[in-house]
């Protein structure tokens, strides 16, 4: 691993964006040499994941087309990182000035707005490295990691790569340790990753999805494709006692909500209409719709009849999330109500989850 890592930065030293014979060995190199040397010791590297472990995966890049100025080769797990522009994943980046490779906790550093690639917005890039650092910043100077990185360039991509890189360690060209090294740096590496992973899945990144809700969309997706089997465990994923508890706790946390801010005649008919609760505030009839959340109040699914019937209500109609509740086992507790009255649905905000498609005659 060493002597791969020193020969790319030698390669560095050669860049062109065209496929030259030292791009062409460079891509070799990142593409198949060292993630083969990362997998033939995934049964070492893996556990550090934790729940996350199964979804082991590792992968190199220089470039389609035209070679990269920094290519780089990523390990993560692929539920909580399906591409390079989303989630965390442990990363090695070189700088394209053949000075060191540094190996970085990393998240995705551009968008895609289906034309082309861009970097992410800096108001969210720094949201995210300020949120990771105050996660796991005390475990990775534990583990010698320093905060940030330096690609020493000021082309886009690198700056992009900078400014979504949370912590480091950097071997400097000459200085790279041995095998021993390298692989309890990599372990550690993913110590950390699976930290962030699972903060993720509990709600607590900023944007990210409750679990219940990835949860939810993975079954939509199964109905979908009943056949179509993921190649990886899910890792987390809600039991249906453990819905229903989060939904029986939302319920009642909700209609506590409604009785202490003065609704009356509050009649609970989830099981025959698409909301929750009818209810009675002020002389207007309302119609409240309940969203349950282990995570944070930031995503909630709906289903085509409740955005009909609330965009149709408005505006005597209340949204009620009750987030952050707690399980223990198949038991439910604790829940903060944020509420919307009225809730105006922005069309803005809605994300096809999945689609109903007529086949022509």
């Amino acid at each position: 691993m060493r002597e791969m890592l020193s020969e790319v930065l030698e390669l560095q030293l050669e860049y062109s964006p065209e496929n030259t014979d030292a791009m062409a060995t460079r891509g070799i190199i990142v593409r198949q040499r060292i993630p083969r040397w990362i997998r033939a010791r995934q049964n070492q590297l893996a556990p550090n994941l934790g729940d996350f472990a199964n979804e082991f995966d590792v992968t190199g890049r220089d470039g389609t087309g035209r070679k990269t100025l920094v290519p780089w080769v990523r390990v993560f797990a692929e539920n909580q990182s399906p591409n390079p522009q989303d989630g965390w994943y442990a990363v090695y980046l070189f700088r394209p000035d053949g000075q060191a490779v540094s190996l970085c906790i990393s998240h995705g550093s551009t968008t895609w707005d289906g034309m082309a690639f861009h970097p992410r917005p800096a108001a969210e890039a720094l949201a995210l490295m300020n949120w990771s650092r105050g996660e796991i910043g005390a475990a990775a100077a534990e583990r010698g990691f320093a905060e940030g990185v330096t690609l020493g360039s000021d082309a886009q991509l690198p700056q992009a790569y900078e400014r979504t890189t949370a912590f480091s360690k950097t071997y400097t060209v000459g200085q790279i340790p041995d095998e021993g090294i390298l692989v309890a740096d990599l372990a550690n590496a993913l110590q950390l990753l699976q930290i962030l992973y699972d903060a993720a899945v509990n709600g607590r990144q900023p944007g990210a999805l409750a679990r219940d809700v990835l949860d939810a969309a993975a079954q939509i997706n199964g109905l979908i494709n009943p056949n179509r089997q993921p190649r990886r465990g899910q890792g987390y994923g809600l039991t249906a006692p453990q819905r229903r508890a989060v939904d029986e706790r939302a319920m009642a946390v909700a209609r506590q909500w409604l009785e202490a801010n003065g609704f009356t005649g509050i009649r609970d008919v989830h099981l025959r209409e698409p909301c929750d609760y009818r209810a009675v505030l002020g002389g207007a009839a309302k119609v409240v719709e309940v969203k349950g959340t282990t995570g944070g109040p930031g995503v909630i699914l709906l289903t085509r009849n409740e955005v009909d019937l609330h965009q149709q209500s408005f505006p005597n109609n209340v949204l009620l999330i009750v987030h952050g509740i707690t399980l223990t086992g198949e038991v439910a507790n604790g829940g903060t109500v944020e509420a919307h009255n009225p809730w105006r649905i922005e069309e803005d905000g809605l994300t096809a989850t999945a689609f109903r498609y007529t086949l022509p005659n």
